[in-house]
């Protein structure tokens, strides 16, 4: 059944993306318009094309996976130029950040363990 059903999908064509707006974007992502429209403008998200009315289009998961990153540089204190910069040169990756987090985050629960035993011994 399953060597049925990968010949059917591999025999139907693949769907169009759904381009959407920047306020149906920000609509999806709960975020405000302005929000959005400023990315843009910083140069740190990216839309896919724009219209004929020149309308700025994104596909969803890309500009969810791109507006995840933005939030967790500038959580780590990045400026939307580092940002921006680090973007267009290739030097932040989603996999690099991850790696990078994850030693951040295994940091800070060592120093709040040494924290606590420092305040429980003193």
């Amino acid at each position: 059944m399953s060597a049925t059903m990968s010949r059917k999908n591999k025999n139907r064509p693949k769907q169009p993306q759904k381009f959407l707006t920047t306020s149906q974007l920000a609509r999806q992502l709960r975020l405000p318009v302005s929000t959005v429209k400023k990315y843009c403008e910083y140069g740190v998200l990216r839309f896919q094309r724009k219209s004929r009315n020149s309308y700025r289009l994104f596909v969803l998961k890309a500009a969810k996976e791109d507006i995840y990153l933005i939030n967790r540089l500038k959580a780590m204190g990045l400026s939307m130029n580092q940002i921006r910069v680090g973007r267009c040169v290739g030097i932040v990756h989603k996999s690099s950040l991850e790696q990078a987090l994850n030693r951040l985050n295994k940091r800070r629960q060592v120093i709040r363990r040494r924290l606590k035993v420092g305040a429980q011994a003193g």
